[in-house]
């Protein structure tokens, strides 16, 4: 098969999106969020990846809320 050939994977037209929290998250966090890569820094952590659709964003801010974080920001990013 010819490297054009192969179809990209699903989320790769879709936005990206950074979510910003507060407090610093461990690796504990990771299965919370898959598909998203979690940066703790100066009492925050920044929460960036892929975003399908509207759901799916809402889905991650549902999880947020679930587990009592502080949502400090959301903001589309560009790639």
């Amino acid at each position: 098969m010819h490297p054009f050939d192969r179809k990209p994977p699903p989320d790769a037209d879709a936005p990206r999106y950074c979510i910003v929290v507060e407090d610093e998250l461990g690796v504990a966090y990771a299965r919370t969020f898959p598909g998203m890569k979690l940066t703790p820094a100066c009492g925050k952590t920044s929460i960036v990846g892929p975003v399908v659709d509207q759901a799916q964003l809402h889905g991650i801010l549902n999880r947020i809320g679930a587990l009592g974080l502080v949502l400090l920001s959301v903001n589309a990013v560009t790639p």
